[in-house]
């Protein structure tokens, strides 16, 4: 959807030159999508029927009617709130067994339990799920004391999203809730999509960019730091940053990848990619604990992607060491092994995902589960390499085990 979508609004403001760039500059891309597409689709269907078949996945996450509990939602909830406030108390002791990156919040864990610590917090997000999915229901369906509930953590989560500096954390709000509507509704809301959309590139996109930019000119460093900048443009009422037509950034929600995908299509072959198993290498070696491999590469392939690719297309700074940018995972295994390599990757994407999909959900539960909004949620790894794909899915482990006990407590009563 992005070249039309682009090409289109350029033209409209008066920018052909641009219009026409948005739709020939990663046309050689559409081939590569066009084949995989199709294997990607009969790969997931073979995969759900297998499961349908065999009663596949994890069935202590199923809940025991349409939602979970009010009681589990807090459980859950507090063990995210125990989780934070564990790892700040340790920090203040003086065991630091996070190190920040960047100040928009990558981290490497140099002691392993701190880092286990911390992934239990990830359960909050589970209860996150759940809980806005609340807000989709009315009437007899709707448990009021949820839907409070619903309320508490949806101004929480766009509180904490102001001063995050991640556009995701405000678009993954509306996501869940839009996942939820569509899943007990079975329509498109195409005026509250048009609304969130006029939200999000009219205040959400130039707001988080002008903190960013500010950032990095005071030459930011830790996400405390970041915090206060962005509660500084709060403060100047500075959340509307569009001046004219032409400013707005409408290739925001698409973040290049057209553009990307294209330069690495015509830059390698069919059966050859210019970075030889590299940056595959890399994400697998970076899912190695630290605690086995002290040495490992921090997992900063986006990073290696923008200055390979997106400098070339102008999109990022040759000093610029801290923006990533996304290939898709289909695009990234073209830059190794080549266009056919890339092509039969869609099939493998197709059968892990849906494979994860029944694990996480079952094959009867795919569309209604309380945690369905997650699931589609977590697909947007999808975007990034395989080695941020793998540790997205790396990372569910502790949150899953915190839901299994939680159901054994409970006698399966979530």
């Amino acid at each position: 959807m992005g070249p039309p979508v682009e090409a289109l609004f350029k033209d409209l403001v008066g920018l052909p030159e641009e219009a026409l760039h948005a739709q020939t500059s990663g046309m050689e891309a559409l081939w590569i999508v066009a084949l995989g597409l199709p294997i990607y689709a009969v790969a997931g269907r073979l995969v759900l029927r297998w499961a349908g078949k065999r009663r596949f996945g994890l069935q202590f996450l199923l809940p025991r009617g349409r939602n979970y509990q009010l009681g589990t939602l807090i459980i859950l909830l507090a063990c995210g709130v125990l989780s934070d406030v564990s790892v700040k108390g340790l920090e203040f002791l003086g065991i630091s067994g996070q190190e920040e990156l960047t100040y928009l919040g990558g981290t490497v864990t140099n002691i392993w339990w701190v880092g286990v610590i911390a992934g239990i917090g990830a359960v909050s997000v589970l209860a996150r799920s759940a809980i806005l999915s609340e807000l989709v229901n009315s009437g007899k369906e709707s448990n009021r004391a949820t839907v409070v509930l619903a309320v508490v953590v949806l101004v929480q989560s766009i509180t904490s999203a102001l001063t995050s500096g991640w556009k995701g954390a405000f678009v993954f709000v509306g996501l869940y809730i839009l996942v939820a509507y569509v899943s007990r509704t079975q329509r498109i809301p195409w005026a509250g999509i048009v609304l969130g959309l006029l939200v999000y590139l009219f205040i959400v996109e130039p707001f988080v960019a002008t903190g960013r930019q500010l950032a990095e000119t005071l030459d930011i460093q830790t996400t405390k730091e970041k915090e206060g900048v962005f509660r500084e443009l709060i403060d100047q009422e500075s959340l509307i940053q569009v001046g004219s037509w032409k400013e707005i950034n409408i290739a925001s929600p698409f973040r290049s990848i057209y553009q990307l995908a294209g330069e690495v299509t015509r830059r390698n072959t069919l059966l050859q990619g210019e970075w030889e198993g590299l940056t595959i290498g890399w994400g697998l070696l970076a899912l190695v604990p630290r605690e086995f491999y002290p040495d490992k590469p921090p997992l900063n392939v986006g990073n290696f992607f923008a200055q390979t690719v997106g400098v070339d297309l102008g999109l990022v700074g040759p000093e610029d060491f801290v923006t990533n940018v996304g290939l898709t995972i289909p695009f990234e295994v073209i830059g190794n092994y080549g266009w056919l390599a890339g092509i039969l990757s869609f099939g493998l994407m197709g059968a892990a995902w849906s494979l994860l999909s029944a694990l996480l959900l079952t094959s009867d539960r795919l569309s209604n589960h309380p945690l369905t909004p997650w699931m589609i949620g977590i697909s947007v790894a999808f975007e990034s390499g395989v080695g941020h794909f793998l540790a997205s899915v790396r990372a569910l482990a502790i949150p899953i085990m915190v839901a299994f006990i939680l159901a054994k407590l409970l006698r399966g009563k979530l």
